[in-house]
């Protein structure tokens, strides 16, 4: 209902695969997907449309039903299971990744198959995006092959619902452009949305440690980073989507200026762009501006403005 008020027509559904499904040998949790799509039932009544987006870094945790070791929690979260470890966090690790023993490129693409079967045709259903920020999976190859293998199973039973692409993260962080790298893949529909992700700290993490000034941020820091993805796109002919930008949540004004001024510039170019947003610890951390339902540090919602998978400009307001 808060969306709806705000004027936002859409939304970047974050999935568990270990929720849908708990062993990978068997089908889909069927009470889970049930609950999946009530929260599109209810969407879809506000006029609200979703990209579902399977939040797992091109991982898998055979072990969910552990729970959360102390190395792979963020800084003051709440140990729970079904989730694999954040690559982010944990460089070194390599197990449950896409493409392994553990995890054959098989399962990845039999789950994406069954999840657009159960979903194919839903009034609220944007787009699937395949995995947020494949990172260190054992190459960019590692992550084509798992791309183009779900792709396949997808198009065997819907041919219709536009399919998120985000690139290979190699170890670098979310802005490094154009060192990402999109796999080169194949979709038989031609309804690959290419979706890259930009921060604007220093580091490009999003999870903004400094303040404005010791940042060393500037007004126009946001369009600088964009700029190269929407060259790449433009000269390709594709459609870009940006499936995380973001500011803290902070009084400072500087920083709303920043955001604005990308904003500005996605609807200049007819880019769609979806709000995500941390609440971390900075000074001048103000709750009042922390989304709904941000909780703890790593509370995370994120939204965009528009319904339609064309490149008309942006519509209302993330905010």
């Amino acid at each position: 209902d808060y969306l709806q008020r705000k004027g936002v027509t859409l939304v970047r559904l974050d999935l568990s695969w270990e929720k849908l499904q708990p062993d990978l040998a068997e089908v889909l949790d069927r009470a889970q997907v049930d609950k999946l799509k009530a929260v599109l039932d209810a969407l879809a009544a506000r006029g609200i449309r979703a990209v579902i987006d399977l939040h797992q870094y091109g991982r898998y945790n055979p072990n969910w039903r552990q729970t959360l070791p102390a190395w792979a929690r963020y800084p003051g979260q709440t140990v729970y299971g079904y989730t694999a470890y954040n690559p982010w966090v944990v460089p070194n690790r390599r197990d449950g990744v896409i493409g392994s023993p553990e995890v054959p490129v098989e399962r990845f693409q039999a789950f994406w198959q069954a999840l657009a079967q159960a979903l194919g045709g839903h009034p609220a259903l944007w787009g699937y995006d395949l995995v947020n920020e494949p990172v260190r999976m054992g190459g960019r190859q590692v992550w084509q092959a798992a791309a183009q293998a779900a792709i396949d199973g997808i198009r065997r039973v819907d041919k219709a619902t536009p399919i998120v692409l985000e690139p290979y993260y190699g170890g670098d962080g979310p802005g490094d452009w154009p060192q990402l790298a999109f796999p080169e893949v194949r979709d038989p529909a031609n309804r690959l949305v290419f979706s890259p992700h930009v921060y604007f700290d220093q580091n490009s993490s999003g999870y903004y440690n400094k303040g404005y000034a010791d940042d060393a941020a500037y007004a126009t820091r946001g369009v600088d980073r964009v700029l190269p993805a929407i060259r790449w796109a433009r000269e390709r002919q594709a459609q870009l989507f940006y499936g995380e930008f973001g500011t803290p949540p902070t009084d400072n004004d500087q920083w709303q200026e920043l955001a604005e001024n990308t904003l500005a510039y996605f609807k200049q170019h007819g880019v769609s762009a979806t709000w995500c947003q941390y609440a971390v610890r900075l000074p001048g951390l103000n709750p009042d501006k922390l989304p709904p339902g941000a909780a703890g540090w790593m509370g995370v919602v994120s939204w965009m403005t528009r319904s339609s998978s064309s490149s008309s400009a942006l519509q209302g307001s993330a905010s």
